[in-house]
């Protein structure tokens, strides 16, 4: 990132990372971590994935990198269900390690409401998840449901919205 002549590094998770084909300008919210070793900028597409990352730093054995690397892996809608569910085996099968797994569920019992942003899964949480199924990442699910008319019945929402990931 730029800041006319002062560049940062910026870390993001791989799946937010893969959206980008050129440089372009973008927003990120942003988390920074400073320690003996130095400083590390975090970036996040959203209140709800800074939030979640956030919350993983609570985690005993959990540090910046091993959340971004999580958050890399599951989406943080994905985290709050099991957490919510008390199902670290869900999260085991997105892709975590089952003891990690068990970690986040049993240490963020209670820290973890449904998300907040007025776009996502709790506006529509019948679209996000019909779009989780079907393989989008989180990313991509924020971005459509903020574009997607509302006004429409849900099966409607859900084609609106795969129209618009194209």
């Amino acid at each position: 990132m730029s800041l006319g002549p002062i560049a940062l590094e910026v870390k993001v998770t791989s799946s937010y990372a893969l959206t980008f084909t050129h440089p372009q300008e973008i927003e990120l919210l942003t988390h920074l971590e400073i320690n003996e070793r130095g400083w590390d900028l975090f970036g996040f597409s959203s209140e709800d994935e800074r939030s979640m990352f956030e919350k993983l730093l609570s985690v005993q054995g959990v540090g910046p990198k091993s959340a971004l690397g999580i958050l890399s892996q599951v989406a943080s809608a994905d985290i709050s269900h099991a957490v919510r569910t008390q199902s670290p085996e869900y999260l085991k099968q997105k892709g975590l390690g089952l003891k990690t797994a068990e970690k986040v569920v049993s240490s963020l019992k209670g820290k973890v409401e449904m998300m907040s942003d007025s776009a996502s899964p709790s506006h529509n949480q019948e679209v996000y998840d019909a779009l989780v199924g079907l393989g989008y990442k989180e990313v991509e699910i924020l971005y459509a449901l903020k574009n997607v008319d509302t006004t429409l019945e849900r099966d409607a929402q859900i084609k609106h919205a795969l129209v618009l990931l194209g």
